[in-house]
């Protein structure tokens, strides 16, 4: 049996604040490649510290920034090797909004700075754009993004490959979208729905989802658990 921990990267600059609401709406249809934050840096070194008592074996990460630097920091502070970024994890392209289901900052209407929306606000306010683009997403409304197909061969590309290294306790570090979109891949064929989400209300930084090999497939076990409360 082989055990996968998907891992949400570090809070990235968008994370925390310094990112515009414009900014916001264009990483929905592209990869916006965000850097580390310092809090995301200090999140990943608890990461690192985490998968050394899980008796982790390798780090893989995507290969966009963020989720690079976190999986190097947590390499580094657990001396578990970093296997490199795949394109293949990266963050879910949902395509742009278009006319009046777009917001208007996106338009061009009023560039807005998000620090004026620092903590509590601007969490709550990221929250729910990435809740209302996932459900334009999933209604077919959005422009020009992957297909619910394209991403599900994604995650099955990715957890094939997982399934051919020798190592059986291997950390993923990538994005929310991403392991949402997994943990439905993995849920649908059984009938089940996703489980509730977690006291932060999304996918959240550093928080980790457990998958195990079982009967020539996948199980989710654990979605979007906080890192404190990550057991073996």
């Amino acid at each position: 049996m082989k055990t996968y921990y998907f891992i949400r990267h570090g809070a990235s600059e968008s994370d925390v604040g310094n990112v515009h609401l414009r900014d916001f709406h264009h990483e929905r249809h592209t990869w916006v490649d965000w850097p580390l934050s310092e809090k995301g840096r200090i999140q990943a070194a608890r990461v690192g510290e985490k998968l050394r008592r899980l008796d982790v074996e390798l780090v893989l990460s995507s290969s966009l920034s963020r989720s690079v630097e976190t999986a190097e920091i947590s390499a580094r502070e657990s001396g578990i090797p970093y296997g490199g970024g795949w394109e293949a994890l990266n963050e879910v392209v949902m395509g742009k909004v278009p006319g009046p289901w777009a917001p208007a900052a996106a338009r061009g209407r009023r560039r807005t700075s998000s620090p004026r929306f620092k903590r509590p606000l601007w969490p709550l306010l990221y929250r729910g754009l990435t809740v209302a683009y996932l459900l334009l997403w999933r209604a077919g409304i959005t422009e020009g993004g992957e297909t619910r197909e394209q991403v599900d061969a994604r995650v099955r590309e990715v957890l094939v490959r997982l399934d051919g290294f020798p190592q059986n306790r291997i950390a993923v570090v990538g994005h929310g979208y991403w392991i949402l979109c997994m943990a439905g891949f993995l849920l649908r064929p059984v009938g089940r729905r996703l489980p509730p989400f977690p006291p932060g209300g999304w996918v959240s930084n550093v928080s980790f989802t457990r998958v195990r090999t079982s009967g020539g497939g996948w199980e989710l076990e654990h979605f979007a658990t906080p890192i404190g409360k990550v057991a073996r």
